[in-house]
């Protein structure tokens, strides 16, 4: 192949996709995987919000392949009965039914966001719940009702070196805060204990 150039793929380069079209893309595949249309949306918008805020951990490319493993293999259950299995006025306890996160976080705190403008404050916990994706999604929609959200949640992975060991042996518990700032923009931490 003397004198002759060979074209090679830029791996660096990045494909830039509209998120208006990108998220009926994802909907329609979710649906495809036996998911009802309304919980497909949430899965969608979930994702496609993590690239916007640019938190590209937790979006498209690096999850949504995952997520279709997970609904094919059954261990996202794309129709899970989402119950309240403990109930006390503005604290509640949630069985996921192995839902997908993203369904599961968004109904809950539907539920939560609804109790604290009943009773001034609500919270809930969740069991049996997948991979909610990224946490701010969740305490973000408290700011539409100008409420404080706060979530967090726990991981099957030992990420977390103790203080002053030399290996992993804690699993990483993000934690995510959003608060209204008036006429300001609202402060919103969203935060990994395996980097804070």
């Amino acid at each position: 192949m003397r004198g002759r150039a060979v074209a090679t793929a830029d791996l660096t380069a990045r494909a830039r996709i509209r998120a208006e079209s990108l998220e009926p893309f994802l909907i329609g595949i979710f649906e495809h995987l036996g998911m009802p249309p309304a919980d497909a949306r949430v899965s969608a918008r979930g994702l496609v919000l993590a690239d916007l805020r640019g938190h590209e951990s937790h979006g498209v490319s690096s999850n949504f392949f995952w997520y279709v493993d997970a609904l094919r293999s059954g261990q996202i259950n794309a129709r899970p009965d989402i119950r309240i299995v403990q109930d006390s006025a503005a604290i509640t306890r949630w069985d996921g039914d192995h839902g997908h996160g993203f369904v599961v976080g968004d109904r809950v705190m539907r539920d939560v966001i609804e109790r604290a403008d009943r009773y001034g404050c609500a919270f809930a916990s969740v069991g049996r719940s997948r991979h909610y994706g990224m946490a701010q999604i969740y305490s973000l929609m408290a700011l539409e009702r100008d409420q404080i959200g706060f979530s967090m949640t726990n991981s099957h992975t030992q990420g977390v070196v103790p203080f002053g060991g030399a290996e992993a042996r804690y699993d990483t518990n993000p934690i995510t805060v959003a608060a209204p700032a008036g006429a300001e923009d609202p402060f919103v931490l969203d935060m990994a204990t395996t980097t804070v």
